[in-house]
């Protein structure tokens, strides 16, 4: 059996197994196996790596997982740190308004208290002023008119001072309100007219030369602020200028008109002139001069709250020009009827009948040496509207101070006297509140107004206006 298979295998041709292609049996099964090996390591690589780029997502996921959560807190503490401030905030906003509230409060508390003092204030200065002038006219000696004159400064001196705080004060309270003023065409050839008259009688007494250049001009402005801008501006020129002259003039820039006051007086030096327009600032204070630093101020605070423009050039020993420029109007000024003062002495005013009503003792006194011993006239002085009304006339005049008793104002009475007796009386209005409202509502009923303290020749030019 096993010859012939021998023999069989040697009788196969050598040509079917060439000799360089006869592999060996178990050499054959391990290169098998190697390759088997070989693959089985890659593929376990291959799973390695995967396991790893798994876990290294299962890492990242994990920390992001992480870090939202410490995200999420940390949104958490800073929305809660937000909401603490915002009710901080809250807290904050409501007392500053409830200390707004109440400093607005104590404001118009102060503004209601300054004008019903400026009428205790100046009620007794009228009585002495008046007292003054009456002593003025008896036969003095060369002594006693001397300290007459100087207790007649000393008063002017706390007149100005008391005018001076109160119309900061209201200027304080309004400026960021236009209930207060009211904007409209102003004719300067009136406005400037008369104050140019007065400002020259005063420039007089000091020997200088005032010259007023006269203009047609009509600007946008709320008349009394105006007047009262110009009237210090003017006050301070001729208070400050010893030798020299003083000028009021206007020109026209454009759309604007600017209303100019120079003066030759002692000027102010350049470090002081961004200065001068604070309250109680004085750029020269040891001048013999009587200012106690309001007057620019008052300017100031008026032109910012009509919106003019206030601008000041000086130049030390040489003299100073304060401009104001407004806009110009195309409108036109509204007029009024002024009173035509004559010219005659006191005489005018020897036996017309008068009746005044003023509340105060003193004042009382006062007018009753005055009107009836001095000037002779027919003068009935009461104490209220009611004691008038009694009176038998006839009457040419009355006199009303604006604030009676019993909450009556001056007005009220001028307005029922008037009913009583038929006819519109001529009738004179002493205030100590200066109210721009005050003055329009008389100027409609052609009630003349005067401010206190009242001045001997003030009033005597007021009655001889509305008697002759």
């Amino acid at each position: 059996m096993a010859s012939n298979m021998a023999g069989c295998m040697s009788t196969r041709p050598s040509s079917v197994w060439p000799s360089c292609q006869r592999k060996p049996k178990m050499d054959i099964c391990a290169d098998t196996d190697q390759r088997q090996l070989e693959k089985l390591r890659r593929i376990n690589e291959i799973l390695i790596k995967r396991v790893k780029h798994l876990d290294d997502k299962r890492g990242s996921a994990h920390s992001a997982f992480q870090a939202a959560i410490a995200l999420e807190k940390e949104v958490f503490i800073r929305n809660r740190e937000l909401e603490q401030a915002l009710e901080e905030l809250y807290r904050k906003n409501e007392e500053l308004a409830a200390a707004r509230a109440a400093a607005e409060a104590a404001d118009r508390s102060k503004t209601r208290f300054l004008s019903a003092a400026s009428h205790d204030l100046l009620q007794p200065l009228s009585a002495a002023r008046l007292f003054l002038t009456a002593l003025n006219d008896t036969t003095l000696d060369d002594l006693q008119t001397e300290l007459i004159e100087r207790i007649g400064h000393s008063f002017q001196g706390v007149e100005d001072l008391m005018r001076a705080v109160l119309d900061i004060s209201k200027l304080h309270s309004h400026s960021n309100t236009s209930a207060q003023h009211k904007m409209g065409p102003v004719s300067l050839k009136r406005l400037l007219g008369r104050l140019a008259d007065e400002s020259a009688a005063l420039a007089a007494t000091k020997r200088l030369d005032f010259r007023y250049v006269e203009t047609t001009a009509t600007v946008d402005s709320d008349p009394m602020y105006l007047r009262r801008i110009i009237q210090n501006l003017l006050a301070n020129a001729i208070r400050y200028t010893n030798h020299g002259k003083v000028l009021l003039g206007v020109r026209r820039r454009g759309a604007r008109v600017v209303i100019e006051v120079h003066d030759t007086g002692i000027g102010i030096h350049p470090s002081q002139q961004d200065l001068v327009f604070e309250e109680f600032h004085r750029a020269n204070p040891d001048e013999a001069t009587h200012g106690v630093g309001l007057g620019l101020s008052i300017v100031k605070r008026a032109c910012d709250m009509l919106g003019h423009e206030v601008t000041l050039r000086s130049t030390p020993g040489k003299g100073t020009c304060v401009n104001v420029a407004l806009r110009a109007s195309d409108g036109h000024a509204a007029t009024h009827a002024q009173p035509v003062f004559s010219t005659s002495s006191p005489a005018g005013l020897v036996g017309k009948g008068i009746v005044v009503i003023e509340n105060d003792p003193p004042l009382r006194r006062a007018y009753e040496i005055l009107l009836k011993h001095s000037w002779q006239m027919r003068a009935q002085i009461v104490d209220t509207t009611e004691a008038a009304l009694a009176l038998s006339g006839p009457f040419d005049a009355i006199i009303a101070d604006y604030s009676l008793d019993g909450g009556e104002t001056g007005v009220t009475s001028i307005r029922r006297l008037r009913a009583h007796h038929r006819r519109p009386l001529p009738a004179l209005l002493i205030t100590g509140h200066a109210n721009p409202d005050l003055a329009r509502d008389c100027r409609r009923e052609d009630i003349k107004v005067v401010a206190k303290p009242v001045r001997k020749r003030d009033l005597e030019r007021l009655l001889m206006g509305l008697i002759t």
